[in-house]
């Protein structure tokens, strides 16, 4: 879906302030042998509702509402995974302020996850793969920013 540059500039705002794009890693066995499995995804999260919805219905992907302790109002959370994340990220790097890193390693993560077929996926791309992780995770730590640091 084309999107307008109004639509990605707002997209971009709320990624910004309320997202977060990830690399989430797991490791799965199979056949007896171990494999490392990723995953690529933005995610919002909101007290809205609307929110979720025109997110929705712009961008695709899905929300689910997530239970809180105690009285708090109750969170929602929308996400877009894989190829789709990939295309979204590509078109909101012009527009994002602070994550703009981040979308950029998710692109190129992406343009390295291809079936590899019984030969499992080569050395050289797992490597890369481990090091965008690893700078991924860094720039998504909590703490003392990092602008403010320097």
């Amino acid at each position: 879906m084309p999107w307008t540059e109004k639509q990605l500039a707002y997209m971009a705002g709320i990624v910004d302030g309320e997202g977060t794009i990830v690399l989430v890693s797991c490791y799965s066995v199979s056949k007896g042998k171990k494999r490392e499995r990723y995953a690529i995804r933005i995610q919002v999260y909101n007290n809205d509702p609307s929110l979720m919805v025109w997110l929705t219905e712009n961008f695709g992907g899905s929300f689910s509402s997530v239970k809180r302790r105690g009285n708090r109002a109750t969170s929602y959370q929308w996400g877009i995974s894989h190829a789709k994340a990939a295309i979204l990220a590509r078109e909101l790097i012009p527009y994002l302020v602070i994550k703009s890193r981040q979308a950029q390693i998710l692109v190129n993560f992406s343009s390295t996850m291809r079936r590899t077929g019984r030969k499992g996926t080569p050395e050289n791309i797992l490597q890369m793969r481990r090091s965008m992780w690893s700078e991924m995770h860094t720039l998504n730590c909590r703490g003392v920013s990092r602008a403010l640091a320097a």
